[in-house]
């Protein structure tokens, strides 16, 4: 199971542009842009909070949303600069979400399309703008080996601020050990909350399923972003390929793909098929993203799925209890 596991290859194939450049500097606002532009187009108003809100404490003001109660609008702010805010209280905050993303080697992977971990980076940060707008309480943590980084909830544009800087700033590096990593960021309280982890998924699935348990068994919402090359699913390559191991510096492989190639899509497919049961037997959900696909999109028809689900859910509830 190592040789799909941390090996890229060195076939001469043309790169797509990367979503977020190798620079910092650029990379925050890359990311800020991809962010509002990917939220924009997905269900606006569809997942927000249903907490009224009775509460004095005052949060912040936040721009105005297709779907926000027109009642909060802030007129007298109105006044003052021509836009629409509404205001936010602390206790609509009735979620507290954390993305945790792979930043391991083997996320470094990259062939025709933008690296793993790029994609991962951009998928976080429309997330968490996502959630925000929802008026949920957002935190970060990059992990490998152990946890890396770790960003503290919170609802501000400052914490989203911070998130996207991290994300920029972020480089990769070193083997990985997810699972490990989830029951160290696990919160021992049983407050409702929400963990979104963002992985290639190469590590051993009995491991990821008891680190998600885990989170599901203290009441959590737990979502897995399997972030795949297509190259790793359809193992395209020609002739004779040399492969890099992304974990370990100098280690490296040479064979002719077409001898392995049977062997490799046997073993990968197995794996995948193991991944996702262990994702299903921990009860949460799944979404498998290729690195050559439409974050935006993906993320809409995934949320629009999510959505039917849930109401679905409620349904059946409401029905039982007549």
């Amino acid at each position: 199971m190592k040789f799909f596991r941390r090996f890229q290859s060195k076939a001469n194939v043309p790169k797509k542009d990367l979503e977020v450049s190798a620079d910092p500097a650029a990379a925050i606002g890359q990311l800020e842009l991809l962010s509002r532009n990917a939220v924009d187009g997905l269900l606006s108003g569809k997942h927000r909070s249903t907490h009224r809100g009775g509460t004095s404490d005052f949060a912040e003001h936040r721009e105005y949303s297709f779907g926000d109660d027109i009642r909060r609008i802030d007129w007298r702010l109105h006044a003052r600069n021509d836009r629409y805010h509404v205001r936010t209280y602390e206790d609509e905050t009735n979620l507290k979400a954390l993305i945790v993303v792979d930043a391991s080697g083997s996320m470094r992977y990259e062939g025709a399309t933008a690296s793993k971990f790029d994609v991962a980076r951009s998928i976080a940060a429309c997330l968490a703008r996502l959630m925000m707008r929802q008026r949920d309480s957002v935190g970060l943590a990059l992990i490998d080996e152990s946890v890396r980084i770790e960003v503290p909830a919170g609802l501000r544009p400052s914490t989203l601020m911070r998130i996207n800087q991290t994300l920029a700033d972020a480089t990769i590096a070193g083997g990985s050990d997810v699972a490990g990593c989830l029951k160290a960021l696990r919160p021992s309280a049983r407050r409702r909350g929400m963990m979104v982890l963002i992985s290639d998924c190469f590590g051993d699935p009995e491991d990821l399923r008891t680190a998600l348990a885990t989170w599901t068994a203290a009441g959590h919402d737990c979502v897995v972003v399997e972030l795949l090359a297509p190259e790793e699913i359809e193992f395209a390559f020609r002739g004779t390929v040399v492969f890099d191991d992304l974990e370990q510096v100098g280690s490296r492989l040479e064979m002719d793909a077409g001898q392995i190639r049977q062997i490799y899509l046997e073993r990968f497919t197995k794996h995948r098929e193991m991944v996702a049961d262990a994702i299903r037997r921990s009860r949460a959900d799944q979404l498998t993203l290729r690195t050559d696909a439409s974050i935006a999109e993906t993320l809409r028809q995934f949320l629009i799925r999510r959505t039917a689900r849930a109401r679905a859910r409620a349904g059946g509830a409401r029905r039982g209890a007549f």
